[in-house]
């Protein structure tokens, strides 16, 4: 029996899991959480807390214009996330993968070797996401979407376990190599990783659903073969799409925003530098162990009611930071949980709603659209958050209103309605196309 009509067999389940679906494609799981997890669009945004304090005694830049580095690293993310859905299409997933990690090792690279002008800074973090394009969420998702059907949303949340396993590893490490070394040494861990960790991975075990079937000898129509779903076009025209498209800009603005600044935020409290990264590290151990829970949620419940609950949690959160002094470590531990959770759950099940409400066959490009527009909010809200730190000397302000992108993000997705049912169609690559019944 081929491996695609093993997939095809009553499947073997238990606590309701498809254990069948998660044997057949286990590499792509390893391989999606390590991919992820040296992501530049992910790297940047988890280590930069570390690295804020450090480039501001090295160059003596402020920590304004440090924080207006984030708004180009966000630009450089929307290009990267408008485009590589069309790369991938063109190229190939795999080759534009491959050619991503080399260049992300390069790019990290050379972050030492900035000079004193600041727009040094700012033009690599702007290049690196472009760089590192196919290492992004996209590309990972899209894999998962395109082999898991039964444990789509529990297959998503775990290789979107590589961001936490990125906030917890990264900001530590990086503070350890930054006291024992120099901030030089932390960029040159962070181009290590890619090339001698990842690639290997990807070079063994990425594969797609149709090269699956063309080294099988499976009927073209079976199991991996079939997708189904509107095209692009089609897609951008519906309004439940913008709905999604908001309620994700808004939630990745306001708790993405946050875990930039928790940093800065926790040493203005008073915590020296490895003891704030210690708090912030509960972050990514929360991201880390409620993923699993919220993708095997939304596998069985409406995903929207799961989500719309789950991201008010970071509300919760900036009453708790704004509120909480050194002497209440707990609390800021706890605020950081909450954020964990919420930030955990948004990117994830964001992919598997694309892929319910709007189907498998432009997946890459309606996805890639919705991160890039959530980028361009990322992109904005540093420039917001850091002209009110500039004119209130502290985040308070900042925090109420991440509470309130988030209150209104979770109104949204209440609105989306039922999942649409669309017929189905034989994989061939992404370019069969048909309209929901």
């Amino acid at each position: 029996m081929s491996i695609i009509k093993q997939s095809e067999a009553i499947p073997e389940r238990s606590f309701g899991i498809d254990v069948a679906e998660i044997r057949l494609a286990w590499r792509i799981l390893v391989v999606g959480v390590i991919g992820l997890s040296v992501a530049p669009s992910v790297v940047f945004l988890y280590s930069f807390g570390s690295l804020t304090l450090p480039l501001q005694a090295a160059f003596g830049w402020s920590r304004p214009q440090l924080q207006l580095a984030l708004s180009f690293f966000f630009g450089g993310v929307i290009v990267a996330f408008l485009v590589v859905g069309w790369l991938n299409r063109r190229w190939g997933m795999r080759r534009v993968t491959v050619l991503s990690l080399i260049g992300t090792a390069i790019i990290w690279g050379s972050f030492p070797f900035i000079g004193n002008s600041i727009w040094w800074l700012y033009a690599l973090a702007f290049v690196a996401p472009i760089v590192g394009m196919g290492t992004q969420q996209l590309t990972w998702s899209n894999l998962v979407v395109l082999w898991f059907e039964r444990n789509r949303g529990l297959a998503l949340s775990v290789i979107f376990c590589g961001t936490a396993l990125t906030a917890s590893v990264y900001p530590p490490v990086l503070a350890w190599l930054i006291n024992r070394w120099s901030w030089q040494i932390g960029f040159a861990f962070l181009a290590i990783v890619p090339v001698v960790v990842v690639l290997p991975l990807t070079l063994c075990w990425f594969k797609v659903p149709g090269e699956v079937l063309r080294e099988s000898s499976a009927a073209p129509g079976e199991a991996l073969g079939r997708q189904s779903g509107l095209s692009y076009a089609d897609g951008i025209r519906a309004t439940r799409y913008w709905v999604l498209v908001a309620a994700i800009s808004l939630a990745s603005a306001a708790s993405l925003s946050m875990v930039s600044f928790a940093v800065p935020l926790l040493r203005d409290k008073g915590f020296s530098a490895v003891d704030a990264a210690a708090i912030v590290s509960a972050y990514g151990i929360a991201v880390l162990t409620s993923r699993p829970l919220v993708g095997y949620l939304v596998d069985r419940l409406w995903a929207p009611a799961v989500l719309s609950f789950v991201i008010l949690l970071p509300a919760l959160a900036c009453a708790i930071l704004a509120t909480s002094g050194q002497e209440e470590s707990t609390m800021l531990v706890i605020a950081m949980v909450l954020l964990g959770i919420g930030t955990g759950a948004e990117v994830d099940t964001a992919a598997y709603l694309v892929s319910r409400y709007f189907g498998t066959c432009d997946f890459g490009r309606l996805f890639g659209t919705l991160a890039s527009c959530s980028s361009f909010a990322c992109m904005l809200a540093p420039l917001l958050f850091s002209r009110m730190y500039a004119s209130t000397g502290g985040y308070t302000s900042s925090l109420i209103v991440c509470s309130a992108f988030c209150s209104a993000a979770s109104a949204l997705l209440l609105t989306l309605g039922r999942y649409p049912k669309f017929q189905r169609s034989v994989f061939d690559g992404g370019r069969n196309m048909v309209n929901a019944t």
